[in-house]
């Protein structure tokens, strides 16, 4: 098996540590996605067929990447599967780009159709935070005099003390 130095870069591992990390993979895979990634390969090796799958890699840090592969059956001579040569891209840049796009029409369309300002704020933030992990926003609103700030949206957290 040959893993290519853009696979340990996806996943965020070291390439010194050689093919000891296939096993880890699945632990850098969103936990929402690993029952997706499993039936698409298993119906691909029942099938003897090609698949593609997306899925969402966490790492350590928080991170999420997004991912494209692309898998094609090795068939040994007796027709079973023997391995798959797969094509795995890193698309958290196309797939961040396109959240801005729909966020974006979202706020427009909310605005064409008079939406209340505070649920367009609210959205406002939500798209902006879903850009960057760890991010939390707020809009202020500057009051008629010029000189006071008010609050108009923000991402609620609650602390328990």
């Amino acid at each position: 098996m040959y893993l290519s130095e853009e696979w340990y870069r996806i996943y965020g591992f070291d390439p010194k540590e050689g093919l000891s990390v296939w096993k880890d993979r699945v632990q850098r895979m969103h936990p929402e996605d690993r029952a997706k990634v499993r039936e698409t390969k298993d119906r691909a090796i029942s099938d003897k067929s090609d698949y593609e799958v997306d899925h969402r890699i966490l790492l350590p840090d928080g991170t999420v990447k997004y991912s494209h592969t692309v898998g094609h059956p090795v068939l040994n001579t007796s027709g079973d599967v023997e391995q798959f040569v797969c094509t795995m891209m890193d698309v958290t840049e196309r797939t961040q780009a396109e959240a801005l796009r729909d966020g974006e029409s979202r706020i427009l369309e909310m605005i064409a159709r008079d939406a209340p300002l505070e649920k367009t704020l609210e959205k406002l933030v939500q798209v902006v935070e879903a850009q960057f992990a760890g991010l939390l926003c707020s809009v202020l609103l500057l009051d008629e005099d010029g000189q006071h700030v008010r609050h108009g949206a923000a991402h609620i957290t609650y602390a328990l003390t």
